[in-house]
């Protein structure tokens, strides 16, 4: 049984949680992951590992992505988490054909967990079934997910939900 059709209330604690770790298009960021474990494991659960690369250039110490013959260095914003604000960066860039959404709800901790599903994807599934917008906010619907508390993203995720 896919990991979307074991939700089937807004209950927190009957959440499939360890069928979504389990998933190949979830990942899990550490509050104190790097950049480039946090795209590598991005990457991954995109679909994206070997055709795209994140490395850090020794001199400035700037985020270098190189996807599809093109080099982009990534500046990361102060006003967030370096966490966050990575996560953030790969939503803008390969947000069209990716999108990123925050497992909303039931892992209070040091760690936040995504999954990656193409838009199209991410509709059908709220049109199959409609917990899956109780659990799973857009990334762009939340404030820093690794500096805000537990509460405040399950409120911004209900919000959500309700729309």
């Amino acid at each position: 049984m896919h990991p979307f059709d074991k939700i089937q209330s807004r209950d927190n604690a009957a959440f499939p949680f360890a069928a979504f770790q389990e998933y190949p298009r979830s990942f899990a960021v550490d509050w104190r992951a790097g950049v480039v474990d946090i795209f590598d494991d991005f990457a991954k659960a995109a679909g994206l590992a070997g055709s795209a690369q994140l490395t850090v250039d020794p001199a400035s110490r700037t985020p270098v992505l190189s996807h599809d013959g093109q080099r982009l260095a990534l500046g990361l914003h102060n006003a967030t988490s370096p966490q966050h604000g990575m996560v953030s960066l790969l939503q803008g860039y390969f947000g069209i054909r990716h999108s990123i959404r925050y497992m909303n709800h039931v892992a209070p901790g040091d760690t936040a967990y995504f999954v990656v599903e193409s838009t199209s994807t991410w509709k059908r599934l709220e049109a199959a079934n409609p917990h899956v917008k109780w659990f799973f906010t857009p990334l762009e619907k939340l404030p820093d997910v690794f500096t805000t508390s537990f509460e405040t993203l399950a409120e911004c995720g209900r919000q959500y939900a309700e729309t």
